[in-house]
């Protein structure tokens, strides 16, 4: 089980669910999202896909559900999740619920971490740094919404990476900005349906491969 949490909002927590959940339904595993943010972002963008996905097939849809959950309902849910055959369940936090995002740490098998190259998410991720911490949990950092131009080598880039190797583990993959996320989200989809061959897709392919290899 996969969470995405940030103790900052804006971080791309959704975003990155929904992304990996897309590329890993496409890949034959059944997929769950359970949604514990209170402004339903996924559940928007869930209710678009339902609109879109006539125009797909009907196997990446059946494997692939969102479900909104409270505080109080996610043990159960994830063990009910478990034991009905979900291959992979995903969970979307709210950056600003504490007490919501610690219990997900607390039933999750890996913690990542999305961090845009700022300041103020720098500040944030080290307050998720210290929760995640505290449980003994596996994390990892997403360098996440990082400029074009500098992905790869640019020194604010760098210097946020610098940051984050400090705390602990941080993904290869930078998570570049990219146009093709607002498109496909605006119908539903993931890039990696939306636009297969696009820098966006390339990138997601690559996070979600680096995550299955760290189980």
């Amino acid at each position: 089980m996969v969470s995405f949490v940030a103790s900052k909002g804006g971080a791309g927590k959704s975003t990155l669910a929904i992304q990996c959940a897309v590329h890993a339904s496409q890949n034959g595993l059944n997929v769950l999202i359970l949604d514990m943010d209170s402004q339903g972002s996924v559940r928007d963008w869930y209710d678009q896909r339902l609109q879109t996905i006539s125009e797909f097939s009907e196997q990446h849809h059946s494997r692939l559900h969102v479900q909104p959950v409270q505080l109080g309902e996610l043990v159960e849910t994830v063990e009910r999740a478990r034991a009905s055959g979900i291959d992979v369940l995903v969970i979307d936090t709210a950056g600003d619920d504490r007490l919501g995002t610690a219990s997900v740490v607390g039933v999750s098998d890996q913690v990542l971490v999305p961090c845009r190259p700022t300041m103020r998410d720098l500040k944030g991720a080290i307050q998720t740094f210290q929760m995640v911490s505290r449980q003994q949990k596996s994390f990892a950092f997403i360098l996440n919404q990082t400029p074009p131009q500098t992905a790869a080598k640019g020194g604010r880039v760098r210097e946020a990476a610098q940051v984050l190797l400090q705390m602990g583990t941080l993904c290869p993959v930078p998570v570049v900005a990219r146009v093709d996320y607002q498109d496909a989200d605006g119908l539903g989809l993931g890039v990696t349906e939306f636009n297969p061959s696009g820098k966006a897709a390339s990138d997601i392919r690559a996070l979600w491969a680096w995550v299955e290899n760290r189980k």
